[in-house]
C-alpha cells in the first residue's frame, strides 16, 4: 500500500537531503558517531520516501529517526542545554510532525508541506545541538 505518490514524496526526498548538512558538520567537528547516526537516518529517510510504501524501508526510517531522537535527547541532557530551548525544540519538531500526521489522515493535499517543515526544523535544531555539543566538549 502506498503512503504517498511520487508527486508528493519527491519533496520529502529533497527535504530529507537537508539532513546531510548536520551529518557533514558533525564529521568536520570530529563528532564521528553523531555523523554516522545522522547519516544512517538520512539514508533511511531518502530510501523510504523515494518509493513511499508500507514495507521494511518504512520500518527502518521510523526506527532510525526514533533512535536519533533518543540520541538527541541524551545529548541535550549531557550538555545541559536549557530546558526552555528543549521545550521549544520539542514543540516545533513535535508540532510539525503531529500536524503532518493529522493532515495525512485527513487526506489533506498539503500534508506534505508540514512534513517538509518537520524535516527542515529538525535539521536546524540538530545543527544547533551539534554546535552546542562541540562547544561543551
Amino acid at each position: 500500500m502506498k503512503v504517498a505518490e511520487w508527486d508528493e514524496s519527491k519533496y520529502l526526498v529533497l527535504s530529507s537531503l537537508s539532513f546531510i548538512l548536520p551529518c557533514v558538520y558533525a564529521y568536520t567537528q570530529e563528532l564521528y558517531l553523531h555523523s554516522a547516526m545522522i547519516g544512517l537516518c538520512t539514508i533511511a529517510s531518502i530510501n523510504f520516501w523515494r518509493d513511499a510504501v508500507y514495507s521494511y524501508r518504512r520500518t527502518m526510517d521510523v526506527v532510525c529517526s526514533r533512535c536519533c531522537l533518543v540520541w538527541g535527547i541524551c545529548g541535550c541532557a549531557y550538555t545541559g542545554i536549557s530546558w526552555i530551548y528543549v521545550s521549544e525544540m520539542a514543540i516545533s519538531i513535535g508540532g510539525s510532525y503531529a500536524l503532518s500526521k493529522i493532515r495525512y489522515r485527513q487526506k489533506h493535499p498539503r500534508w506534505v508541506y508540514y512534513h517538509v517543515a518537520f524535516h527542515l526544523i529538525t535539521t536546524g535544531h540538530v545543527l544547533c545541538g551539534l554546535y552546542v555539543l562541540k562547544r561543551y566538549k
